[in-house]
């Protein structure tokens, strides 16, 4: 098991606890949250091995409704509403990574398919043609890349293959 789940099992043996919005320590003072980059919140923990860990509050709250079940291999924690700071039970819920998807609502899905599209995006002959011209004239491969809304390692794979597909 990761140090992440092992510290949240020790928070809950602990006697950490939710209450509403807010997360109770055991001794019963509010933990004050911070978040991640994502804007997911967590609180720090003092470990039984003296290092300060962070708990993600809707780890806490899945494993408090479902026990070992957030553990199993493909089971990811979701927010039902995709409100990160609503973490009530009600809005808690365990699934698999599709499941989690279908939680954003369609605009965001669909345009975070839009963004896969166009980084899988084919190259035309002429486009090859204008790639290999910029190469030449002694253009970046990140410059001709964001030129074309491909990757530089892409740009390289068109510049040193004779054939591109």
């Amino acid at each position: 098991m990761s140090k992440a789940n092992d510290t949240l099992i020790e928070a809950v043996q602990r006697g950490y606890k939710i209450n509403g919005n807010c997360v109770i320590s055991p001794s019963g003072k509010i933990r004050k949250l911070n978040f991640d980059k994502w804007g997911y919140p967590r609180f720090g923990v003092n470990t039984s091995d003296r290092h300060i860990r962070n708990v993600y509050v809707h780890k806490l709250v899945a494993f408090l409704k479902y026990g070992d079940k957030i553990f199993e291999k493909s089971i990811e924690v979701r927010h039902l509403n995709n409100n990160k700071n609503d973490f009530s039970s009600d809005n808690i819920s365990i699934g698999t990574s599709s499941d989690n998807r279908m939680d954003n609502p369609l605009s965001v899905r669909l345009s975070t398919a839009n963004a896969a599209a166009l980084k899988r995006r084919k190259c035309t002959e002429k486009d090859v043609i204008e790639i290999r011209k910029l190469y030449k004239e002694g253009q970046t491969l990140r410059g001709i890349g964001k030129k074309f809304g491909i990757t530089k390692s892409t740009v390289s794979y068109i510049v040193n293959k004779k054939t591109y597909k």
